[in-house]
């Protein structure tokens, strides 16, 4: 079904960042097949839906898609070794992949000139890396019609539940209320306007009516946490930030 398809495409959307690899374990045989690992396929279309996903900035750089392929490859890898099969279902596991994962396309995509008049201070680096400890789990509602965005938001607006739309929603599709909810998501693992709206957001708050790319998002915050860090996080974890930051910097230059 159609609509259904769509909603699916946005769930990968909201997610790569949580769990690139969800998309790219399902079998597409109709898709060319650009990696194998193991018993796992790694498509044309998986690629294309996770790459396309993902934060703009990775694709400024050159090289930006074979990177991103070998990452896909050397995650796949990762995933397949019995030690970490048997571990990764703890979240403290889950947490450090997703970190890895962004460390490799930090260091591979990252690695560019900016010249010397970009400049990050101590403070901006150790925010970044503060804001990274704090972690929020919301439930969305998708729609690529505006006119249904709108009557969901005026809806919620009058009071209704947002549960209840959203299982309405979902219920219409074949889907359950978890396929309309996340994870726990980090500072910066998701695009913008997502990752500032999560994190502005108060504990059970409700978003206004998200646009991105052809679709509508309404987000409603429903759990948040704070991760303990410590002196010897930041040293590990200020190389990283920095880069980031002054990336981002050099581009809006």
């Amino acid at each position: 079904m159609k609509i259904k398809s769509q909603f699916l495409i946005a769930l990968a959307l909201f997610l790569v960042l949580l769990s690139a690899g969800c998309s790219k374990r399902n079998l597409q045989p109709q898709s060319p097949v650009l990696a194998r690992v193991g018993d796992q396929l790694i498509t044309a279309r998986s690629f294309t839906e996770s790459y396309s996903f993902g934060p703009s900035m990775l694709k400024s750089v050159s090289g930006a898609k074979e990177s991103y392929l070998e990452a896909m490859i050397n995650e796949e890898i990762l995933a397949q070794i019995p030690e970490v099969q048997a571990l990764r279902s703890k979240r403290v596991v889950q947490k450090s992949m997703r970190l890895l994962q962004q460390e490799l396309l930090v260091e591979k995509l990252f690695n560019v000139e900016v010249g010397e008049k970009v400049t990050v201070t101590e403070d901006e680096i150790r925010e970044a890396i503060v804001k990274s400890a704090v972690e929020n789990k919301v439930k969305y509602i998708y729609t690529d019609d505006y006119a249904e965005a709108q009557r969901f938001a005026d809806e919620l607006n009058r009071g209704a539940d947002f549960d209840s739309l959203l299982a309405g929603k979902l219920g219409r599709l074949g889907l359950t209320l978890e396929n309309g909810e996340t994870d726990y998501i980090g500072y910066g693992e998701l695009h913008e306007p997502f990752n500032e709206v999560i994190f502005d957001l108060g504990l059970n708050e409700i978003s206004p009516v998200i646009a991105y790319d052809n679709g509508y998002y309404i987000i409603k915050k429903t759990d948040s946490r704070r991760m303990i860090i410590s002196e010897m996080d930041f040293a590990k974890y200020r190389h990283r930030y920095e880069q980031i930051i002054r990336y981002k910097k050099d581009r809006i230059r």
